[in-house]
């Protein structure tokens, strides 16, 4: 659901960009930010709520209902912020700036290797946490993407051409609409994806831990064997929406 708003704002700002309308492309950063934030602010509220609820659902054990309902609580905070996160990178993407998104996300994903270690074990004079400072460590990747995201953006000189004004001052409810009808399709598409996967792992919980533990093995290597595919989809999006904004077709 994350990634579907950003697919459509990539197409937007990337054909306003390849036509020089770069003040456009500042508006449609603003658009995607705010929607992504609300998404976000939604799926927050949603799962933070009903933690429990989702893991009784799933049919897993009762002990892992105590354990796991705290932890995807927390965890909820981080998926607000990988929203926002993808609405940034996209707009640096859509402008055909690769670079600073990979620096980001290592940098991200460092940070989260070195807060989940020392956070679950409580290494180095930091809190030992247990599972819960897995959590913590994901609010701090994407926090710290965030802010790096939103640093470069603000601060860069090149960057200047696309904002009259600082774009999260800018709220456009007509023109999130837009961007949502742009994407619900793609909202769908993924979310019934999404959905099987949940399902399938509701129908594997009662077989206990080992069938569980051993189904997200296989679904981790699926979701790493799918990245290269995602990545070169999005270069495709960015592409041709620059090229069709410049008439270069």
């Amino acid at each position: 659901l994350a990634e579907a708003i950003p697919v459509a704002s990539m197409a937007i700002i990337g054909r306003h960009n390849g036509a020089q309308d770069y003040e456009q492309c500042g508006e449609g950063l603003a658009d995607s930010f705010w929607t992504t934030f609300l998404l976000g602010l939604a799926q927050f509220i949603c799962i933070f709520f009903s933690a429990h609820a989702i893991y009784r659902w799933l049919n897993v054990p009762a002990d892992m209902v105590s354990v796991g309902a705290p932890f995807l609580q927390l965890k909820s905070l981080g998926v607000l912020l990988i929203f926002t996160t993808l609405g940034l990178l996209g707009f640096m993407r859509a402008i055909k700036n690769t670079h600073i998104p990979m620096l980001l996300n290592v940098i991200g994903l460092v940070s989260f290797i070195f807060f989940d270690y020392v956070l679950v074990l409580g290494k180095f004079g930091f809190p030992h946490l247990g599972m819960m400072g897995s959590a913590v460590a994901t609010i701090i990747q994407y926090g710290i993407m965030n802010l790096g995201a939103v640093g470069y953006i603000l601060l860069n000189p090149a960057y200047k051409k696309y904002f009259a004004k600082v774009f999260f001052s800018i709220f456009n409810i007509f023109r999130m609409g837009r961007l949502v009808n742009l994407s619900w399709r793609i909202m769908i598409d993924k979310s019934i994806i999404s959905f099987a996967y949940i399902w399938l792992a509701k129908m594997i919980a009662p077989m206990g831990k080992h069938a569980i533990n051993s189904f997200d093995v296989v679904l981790k290597l699926e979701r790493s064997a799918f990245l290269p595919v995602i990545a070169a989809a999005s270069i495709i999006t960015f592409l041709v929406s620059n090229r069709l904004g410049a008439k270069d077709v």
